[in-house]
């Protein structure tokens, strides 16, 4: 191959790679996208994250889970959900100020006490505040898939 070519090649290579990271504002940008934020708790409970999943969770956090109960960061920090896999769908956010709420469809290989949740996509809602540095999870609601009631 001429290196001319080599040398086109690899430049659309790296034009790429630039542009996937500069379209990939993150958690601590406030231009994060909704994806983004959902994204980003489900990878740190997947890698098992706590230091992180600590940081990212406001002080206020708390869970709010299908089965009526709701847990606080403190104790859920002790005991997080335990993803192994994930793939989230629809995603759709609104907001105002500093806060935004995101509403998406979660299909999961996850675990709460020892008992697999279902890995039909089920609707979550997380609300994210912006404390003036990044963004953190304020509240993340579960609902239950009705389909499995039946």
């Amino acid at each position: 191959m001429p290196s001319k070519l080599r040398f086109i090649i690899a430049a659309a290579a790296l034009a790429l790679v630039l542009a996937a990271g500069a379209a990939s504002a993150g958690v601590d940008s406030y231009d994060a996208t909704d994806y983004e934020l959902v994204d980003e708790f489900l990878r740190l409970l997947k890698a098992k994250d706590i230091a992180g999943l600590d940081r990212f969770l406001s002080p206020q956090f708390y869970v709010q889970r299908a089965d009526g109960t709701f847990v606080l960061k403190e104790d859920y920090l002790k005991n997080p959900v335990v993803v192994d896999d994930y793939v989230i769908s629809d995603v759709f956010g609104t907001g105002a100020e500093n806060f935004r709420v995101v509403r998406y469809n979660l299909s999961s290989v996850e675990w709460i006490d020892g008992v697999e949740l279902t890995r039909d996509p089920v609707v979550r809602i997380s609300i994210f505040h912006w404390n003036g540095e990044r963004w953190q999870l304020f509240t993340h609601i579960n609902f239950v898939n009705v389909n499995t009631l039946r």
